[in-house]
């Protein structure tokens, strides 16, 4: 019900308690230990700190929100109570934002919406305050016009002076006809006197239903609070249900009321603590120790997966699945940690795997201190409906969920890299420096999480893989498709009879416009263009001549424009597709001939990035068997 119940002997809920009687011994232990004990562990939830106390908070989600949850029978219920009331303008003023949450709770499904409807769609649906306040006119336009005062009459503060009371100031005044602002404070009203209807003679069974049958729930008046302008109350409709959330300040009132609090949090933003704590950035002093060394630590960010949601068809499972078991192939005999969204996990329990899942296990816990494997699968991306609601509450800006820009955008994304990093630390890598432990991110991570995750373990071993080079099986048809045609063409230019693409296309069973669909859609190029690059740096790297007698358009090719190429391909300014347009373009230009002698004189490392461009389309056991170069100049 939301209800703030007050204790004591008096109070209608201690009434019923058997230890009333007995001296309430627990909170005598407890005001004996908060008054004599000097250092106190307990749950945030159970300690009101003083100035004189030290507060010391360990990894803390801090609460900023309070949920009330509205179905569609809470809806015809309110309903009811309203039209039962003597005076049934209230229900008539009300009714019109009860059917629009009736009408929108029976649209919103998950058929049609699949993420709902957010805070800006569902105002949307909502009356305007100049219609409410025209039919609230409407309904009190008689009783006002008929009245003595029409501006309505004042409500005194009395206090008594020399035995009289005398009315010292005004605290309000009463109007024949309500505003929106009167009905929303007459239901919290209404819901604050809620012991009136109880007594210790009840059964918890009669309170609750005494409750419901004579207090408005607290739905109703945030509603009103919301549409009448309060920004930091956020209204969706996800699933049948309309969700209201608020602003608590339970937790951030508690840790201000101490004299110094400190939170220890590795991964915590200090303007995103601020922001929950409704504080000045001035307020907090950021201390950070210097990184623990963790070599032993390997990160493998495995790539060509997707985001891996929560939601996935049947085949998007079996891939991860196929991954899964090629990654513990890798590590037999290891014992492998997974993690996953909840909702995924039932599809593991066969696996013999220690499981867990996202913003639960990845956080403060030490249950995969005895794994040396962790498979995380999936990008932990939170509820974007519940986490813009809680932006709304603490900032009064309406997001739209699923638009991750601006500082909302950042603050999402801040929570994503900060999940991450606590997943790669379930390992504990800095406290088995014997152990060589492994992380696999199985997700497609953008670049700016693959670089707070290296800041994060600046000694650990960053590995970017692609989950073709590990699981074959699990590459997505189109990837699969695309290898095929490369590992096709690949060989054909070793053997020196170069294959055309009706011979690629008869070997893997598809069509010629198969083949060029897949390149052009994957890759942006063509046949010819793959095929052209493939042909030209292979037979420039094997060349064994030096041929230095170039006019100086050519030198200027080998020796400036090739290597400004490789710049910018390594400055991220342009793509492996690109590159090969640029090799293409320019050996179209001098003729292949004379373009062989100039990549025949191009430095060894251009020649190699170059060619490190083209083999970012090839499979791992191709790039294995480039004619005995060094991997680091490969790569």
């Amino acid at each position: 019900m939301g209800l703030s119940a007050f204790g004591g002997k008096d109070s209608p809920i201690c009434q019923s308690c058997p230890l009333l009687n007995q001296g309430c011994l627990f909170l005598e232990n407890r005001r004996y230990t908060l008054t004599n004990e000097r250092l106190i562990r307990a749950d945030i939830n159970s300690i009101h700190p003083s100035s004189d106390d030290i507060l010391i908070l360990d990894d803390l989600s801090i609460e900023n929100t309070h949920q009330i949850t509205v179905e569609i029978n809470d809806v015809l219920m309110m309903v009811g109570k309203l039209q039962l009331r003597a005076d049934h303008r209230l229900f008539k003023i009300l009714r019109p934002i009860l059917v629009e949450i009736y009408k929108g709770l029976l649209a919103v499904t998950t058929e049609k919406h699949r993420y709902g409807i957010s805070h800006r769609e569902v105002v949307e649906l909502m009356p305007t305050i100049d219609e409410l306040n025209q039919l609230i006119f409407d309904l009190y336009s008689d009783d006002w016009l008929a009245c003595d005062n029409v501006w309505g009459t004042p409500i005194y503060h009395y206090e008594m002076i020399n035995g009289i009371p005398e009315a010292t100031k005004v605290i309000g005044e009463n109007f024949i006809a309500p505003s929106l602002i009167d009905l929303r404070n007459e239901c919290y009203k209404l819901l604050e006197n809620y012991a009136k209807f109880i007594n210790g003679l009840q059964t918890p069974e009669e309170k609750q239903q005494a409750i419901k049958d004579n207090v408005i729930p607290p739905w109703l008046p945030a509603l009103i609070d919301c549409l009448i302008g309060n920004k930091r109350i956020n209204l969706r409709i996800d699933n049948g249900k309309l969700i209201i959330t608020k602003l608590s300040k339970r937790h951030r009132n508690i840790i201000k009321s101490a004299g110094l609090s400190i939170a220890l949090d590795a991964t915590q933003n200090k303007r995103d603590y601020a922001l929950s704590l409704g504080i000045s950035l001035n307020e907090i002093l950021e201390v950070s120790e210097v990184k623990q060394s963790t070599p032993n630590l390997h990160i493998h960010i495995i790539k060509g997966m997707g985001r891996g949601g929560k939601q996935r068809r049947d085949t998007m499972q079996e891939r991860i699945n196929v991954a899964i078991n090629a990654i513990a192939k890798r590590h037999q005999g290891q014992n492998i940690g997974l993690i996953d969204h909840k909702s995924a996990v039932a599809n593991y329990q066969d696996l013999g795997h220690k499981l867990g899942y996202w913003h639960k296990d990845t956080r403060g816990s030490n249950q995969f201190l005895n794994t040396q494997v962790m498979v995380s699968v999936g990008h932990p991306c939170p509820n974007l409906g519940q986490v813009a609601a809680e932006y709304q509450t603490l900032t009064g800006y309406f997001p739209t969920p699923d638009q991750r820009t601006g500082r909302y955008g950042g603050w999402v994304n801040r929570k994503i890299k900060a999940e991450l990093i606590q997943d790669v630390g379930r390992l504990r890598a800095h406290l088995r420096p014997d152990e060589q432990l492994h992380s696999y991110l199985v997700a497609d991570l953008d670049d700016d999480t693959i670089s707070a995750t290296r800041l994060a373990y600046p000694t650990a071993t960053i590995i970017i893989e692609d989950i073709y080079d590990i699981a074959p099986g699990a590459a997505s048809k189109g990837v699969q498709t695309e290898r095929g045609i490369i590992e096709a063409l690949w060989s054909s230019v070793k053997s020196g009879v170069v294959a055309t693409i009706d011979d690629i296309a008869e070997q893997l069973g598809i069509t010629k416009g198969g083949v060029s669909k897949n390149l052009k859609d994957r890759l942006g190029i063509g046949f010819r263009e793959v095929k052209k690059s493939l042909l030209l740096l292979y037979r420039a790297i094997n060349n064994k001549s030096k041929l230095s007698e170039l006019d100086s358009d050519a030198l200027y090719i080998a020796l400036e424009y090739l290597p400004n190429v490789v710049r910018d391909f390594e400055n991220g300014q342009i793509t492996p597709a690109d590159v090969v347009v640029e090799v293409v373009n320019t050996a179209k230009a001098y003729g292949h001939r004379q373009f062989r002698h100039i990549l025949a004189v191009t430095p060894i490392p251009i020649l190699c990035k170059l060619w490190g461009a083209v083999l970012t389309f090839l499979p791992l056991k191709i790039r294995q068997e480039l004619i005995g170069l060094p991997d680091k100049l490969i790569f």
